[in-house]
């Protein structure tokens, strides 16, 4: 485990949730959603930071403790005086996509690319870092983030299990 920051925005931090059934749980200026993404990803927000926690918290201990291949990466931002903690489900199982050689983590799934690896091509099969990062695009996003998802049952599965209160 290890912490990152950064001043910068995430292109996933501009996601609204703005569709009823994409919310899941509201109450006490809590509300959890789960926007539409790339993968799948949980959105704690309110005003509340305590209780933001707790629930990032309660979300994140039911994933980990559904498998135990079960990961995830997380980004918490501030805007104004409201929290908002992204959870973004991930499976050890699938740490990069098609692409990319070292593991993916909170920058990629985040919507943003990284080239990580600077490619001594000794082979022409060998991953090739340096062409997807110069090559990339929101379709190069949107596939890496497919490779690196967990299956969808796992994730409809959280969301049957997890008690808010």
């Amino acid at each position: 485990e290890h912490l990152q920051a950064t001043t910068e925005e995430f292109p996933l931090e501009r996601i609204r949730t703005t569709k009823e059934e994409n919310i899941i749980y509201e109450s006490d200026g809590i509300k959890v959603s789960r926007p539409g993404y790339y993968l799948p990803v949980w959105l704690v927000e309110g005003k509340n930071k305590i209780r933001n926690e707790y629930i990032a918290d309660k979300i994140i201990r039911r994933w980990q403790n559904l498998s135990e291949h079960h990961t995830e990466n997380i980004i918490a931002a501030k805007a104004g005086d409201s929290y908002r903690t992204f959870i973004l489900l991930r499976d050890k199982r699938k740490l990069a996509g098609a692409g990319k050689k070292g593991g993916m983590a909170v920058y990629e799934a985040g919507g943003k690319i990284v080239l990580s690896y600077e490619p001594e091509m000794k082979k022409e099969e060998d991953v090739n870092e340096r062409k997807t990062f110069e090559g990339a695009s929101l379709e190069t996003i949107k596939r890496l983030l497919k490779d690196i998802s967990p299956e969808e049952q796992s994730s409809s599965l959280l969301t049957e299990t997890v008690d808010f209160e």
